[in-house]
């Protein structure tokens, strides 16, 4: 059993742009999963290591008095 659609030039136009930039995001979406380590990698830990090295010496971090000062920042977020 064949369905037919019939659609305007626009129609068709619009749909073939639409699977188009999914292609590309699924593309890179792929890339990016490749290019990036598997959460408790011994290089995920690599990587996290040396980013939390550099927010450390810009200064990116948050000193607390008592473990109740911790609690309330926490509870702020």
């Amino acid at each position: 059993m064949s369905q037919t659609i019939v659609l305007t030039q626009s129609a068709y136009e619009e749909i073939i742009g639409r699977l188009e930039r999914m292609e590309r995001l699924v593309k890179e979406l792929v890339e990016n999963l490749k290019a990036s380590s598997a959460y408790g990698s011994e290089r995920w830990w690599e990587e996290s290591d040396k980013r939390s090295l550099k927010e450390i010496k810009r200064g990116e971090f948050i000193v607390f008095d008592s473990p109740e000062k911790m609690e309330e920042y926490l509870d702020s977020l």
